[in-house]
């Protein structure tokens, strides 16, 4: 695999649209790139999809994919130089079922991805495996990123998948300053509007509101 400095991620981000092409709602970008498409700055050095059966079979005719059991996934080395992780339909452990996420994937930018409370899930998932490491400090980003950005329209999604912990991690991003304030380029007003935004677009979709903790409150700037 490539260094960061000699992976090119628009060659990612090709790459990926062509396997979107080839494939169609059988190939699914989830992870950073999904995130992008709902225009969410920043880019990713690596590739993440959901696909069929049919897909891998026929990824395995071009690339060695090879199974990586303790995380339930499979990988390849794309012409990118980088990881390309698989999660074949009924043999991941992601906490949404493929055809779920199908049913409700949409194009954007040229990647089809899963609709916004697919993705927060999966993303938040992904976050509570790893918050203490660098890719889980880019989940914190890209969660914030997306609750403000992307469209929801289906509340349901969250309530059926959203555990009161979930919430609450949910919450303490939100209410993270110095993470609003990275977003922000450090600009202590479009931060705490940036965190108002978010909190009041997630308690719209919640039954039961957020609150903030006394040790988690943003503070007045």
């Amino acid at each position: 695999m490539g260094t960061t400095e000699t992976i090119d991620p628009e060659a990612i981000r090709s790459l990926m649209q062509e396997f979107t092409k080839a494939f169609g709602d059988e190939f699914i970008t989830i992870g950073g790139w999904a995130v992008a498409a709902y225009g969410a700055k920043g880019k990713s050095l690596d590739g993440d999809a959901m696909i069929s059966y049919q897909v891998e079979g026929i990824l395995r005719d071009s690339y060695l994919v090879e199974k990586n059991p303790r995380m339930a996934k499979s990988q390849f080395i794309c012409e990118a130089g980088c990881d390309i992780d698989i999660y074949v339909e009924r043999q991941h452990r992601l906490k949404v079922p493929f055809d779920e996420v199908q049913a409700h994937s949409k194009e954007l930018g040229g990647l089809r991805v899963p609709c916004p409370e697919h993705l927060l899930i999966l993303k938040l998932d992904a976050y509570k495996c790893r918050r203490a490491t660098p890719k889980g400090k880019k989940d914190q980003e890209d969660l914030l990123q997306l609750l403000v950005k992307a469209p929801f329209k289906n509340p349901e999604i969250l309530e059926a998948y959203l555990s009161e912990e979930d919430q609450a991690v949910v919450a303490a991003i939100i209410e993270d300053v110095a993470l609003s304030q990275k977003l922000c380029a450090g600009n202590p007003v479009e931060a705490k509007t940036l965190r108002a935004n978010a909190k009041t677009k997630l308690n719209g979709l919640l039954k039961k509101k957020l609150t903030s903790s006394p040790e988690q409150a943003p503070r007045i700037l």
